[in-house]
């Protein structure tokens, strides 16, 4: 996750960056890391308290909301290729 911010610093420091398309894209794959790495390391917080698992305070709306964050990590594997 440090990587990946500080290539997002790196890549929008000044707006000579901001232009190039390799840029772009990197801050782009910066900014996906960064969700998907957040709700990683969430990953039992917003479970529901009803599957009992250890560390889940969670209901449904938090499950749903913790997964669509990770479905937004899908574009970062594409751009990968």
């Amino acid at each position: 996750m440090q990587g990946s911010l500080f290539i997002l610093y790196d890549t929008t420091r000044t707006a000579q960056k901001r232009c190039k398309l390799l840029n772009q894209m990197l801050s782009t794959l910066s900014i996906f890391d960064i969700l998907g790495s957040t709700a990683y390391a969430f990953t039992t917080l917003p479970t529901p308290q009803a599957d009992y698992l250890y560390g889940s305070e969670g209901n449904d709306k938090t499950c749903i909301g913790e997964n669509v964050v990770l479905l937004l990590q899908i574009p970062s594997f594409f751009q990968r290729i």
